[in-house]
């Protein structure tokens, strides 16, 4: 027999769920309630960033829709915090919350490729490598981002950048309608032509309007095999290697994407013994045009400075996008933040060079993303992500274990951040957003122009703010 169970209201204040409640709403479900104090509960709460350490006052296992409307309407009708996990992989931590309702998706991955159409149907809790592993298989792709163990729902939902994006554009701009469930617990569909203020606001503007149950996304196809590029350049002849990529970029076709990483030379045999453990810059390049126009394209990036060391092959889509997988394992610490600048002028990477030889960790990267071609077409008017005048995204991904070691790696990030938004017109790109500190300040830069439209869809479809966790978007006035 279940007992009054204490919970956050979404203020985050102390309440109580009564156990009459709490049992009905268990008698409707057909996923699994998890409680404090259960077997499964301390797994379940756990998420991929190991600084987030929140205990939630229940944990709902959703099967289906269903589940998820029954969730939403308890949270709204009893006033309970609410949460919502897709993948658990958000650097920030949104996938739980402290004493509220956590309605977790995990059970919920079912993909499945419409080859006919060019379609794949991603249900909410599906990681990349679902999706990959799914549509690999009939030689296509969806965009998404590169390490496969992040949730599709939350990396496209607010843009998602990977090896399709100067080719195909984000993952949100590829997004062809979703299955939502809004703040009332309604399911709708939405896309260009079934509530398509709600289809603009998902691509691109969060979690902010409701909980998508399944994605509807565009297929493109991909080479059964690509030359995958990784270059290594001491740190002596990165800017250099910085100033050239960033020329050659501006006018390299839209097949060719490309990430440079200042970064910690590895311990492998490839890597000369004097320069294992090092700061590196990797220059790494996908060309996903014909396979044998790669070379081509790729050697002015290879031979612009003497390297290090070139761990260059040929690899199938699916071992490309699995590259990164084992430099971000679960229960490593996390401090995460991206900023989107107009231009990658000599002093910024005068900075981020400098910057790299003073990181706490040597687990800690500091990655710069070409922009351009689809992506920079979009107009920004098109969807939530807004702005495409864009042309660099500077990551600086901190990582550690020791939590004795926090501040110094956050205070390392935000100080480098600064450095770099104060020399370059910038905003923020909420995927990378450390731990959501200043929020609404970093909210409203993310957004610009689109902010007030945002708003105004809020006000419409949760206008009592019930998806408050998901890098607020508060409501405007109805119209606005």
């Amino acid at each position: 027999m279940m007992a009054d169970l204490p919970v956050a209201d979404s203020s985050g204040s102390r309440s109580v769920l009564k156990k009459a409640a709490l049992e009905e709403f268990r008698s409707g479900l057909h996923g699994r309630i998890i409680l404090p104090g259960e077997s499964a509960y301390e797994g379940a709460r756990k998420i991929w960033n190991g600084m987030i350490d929140r205990k939630p006052g229940l944990i709902v296992q959703c099967r289906g829709a269903d589940d998820v409307i029954s969730c939403i309407n308890l949270a709204r009708e009893e006033d309970i915090l609410l949460a919502v996990r897709g993948g658990g992989h958000n650097v920030a931590g949104n996938a739980v919350c402290e004493g509220g309702l956590v309605i977790d998706l995990s059970e919920m991955r079912s993909v499945r490729t419409d080859v006919n159409n060019h379609v794949v149907h991603i249900e909410g809790g599906a990681t990349l490598g679902d999706v990959d592993r799914e549509t690999s298989s009939h030689g296509m792709a969806t965009p998404m981002g590169v390490v496969t163990a992040t949730g599709y729902a939350g990396l496209t939902l607010h843009g998602g950048m990977g090896w399709q994006l100067r080719k195909h554009g984000l993952a949100s701009d590829n997004v062809l309608g979703v299955d939502i469930v809004t703040a009332d617990g309604s399911l709708l569909r939405a896309n260009a032509g079934e509530n398509p203020d709600l289809f603009w606001a998902v691509r691109g503007g969060g979690g902010n309007f409701g909980v998508v149950t399944s994605f509807s996304s565009g297929l493109h196809p991909v080479p059964e095999e690509v030359l995958f590029s990784v270059f290594v350049f001491s740190l002596d002849n990165a800017a250099a290697v910085l100033r050239f990529m960033r020329d050659y970029m501006a006018e390299a076709p839209d097949e060719l994407m490309v990430l440079a990483a200042l970064w910690t030379a590895p311990d492998l045999p490839d890597i000369p013994p004097q320069h294992r453990g090092s700061h590196v810059l990797f220059v790494l390049g996908c060309y996903i045009g014909p396979p044998g126009d790669a070379e081509a394209f790729v050697k002015p990036l290879r031979t612009c400075r003497p390297t290090v060391a070139d761990l260059s092959s040929r690899k199938s889509w699916v071992e490309v996008q699995k590259f990164f997988d084992e430099d971000y394992p679960p229960g490593r610490r996390y401090y995460w933040k991206s900023t989107l600048i107009k231009g990658l002028t000599d002093p910024v990477i005068e900075a981020v060079v400098r910057q790299t030889a003073s990181r706490p960790s040597m687990l800690t990267s500091i990655d710069i993303w070409p922009m351009g071609g689809a992506f920079g077409r979009v107009d920004p008017a098109a969807t939530a992500f807004g702005s495409r005048d864009v042309a660099f995204t500077v990551n600086y991904e901190s990582n550690w274990d020791d939590a004795d070691n926090d501040q110094a790696n956050i205070q390392w990030t935000r100080t480098s951040l600064k450095e770099v938004q104060d020399l370059s017109q910038a905003r923020t790109y909420l995927n990378f957003a450390g731990l959501a500190e200043d929020m609404e300040k970093m909210v409203r830069g993310s957004f610009g122009d689109n902010f007030s439209r945002l708003q105004a869809i809020k006000a419409k479809y949760d206008p009592a703010n019930l998806f408050r966790t998901n890098f607020n978007i508060s409501p405007g006035k109805k119209g606005s």
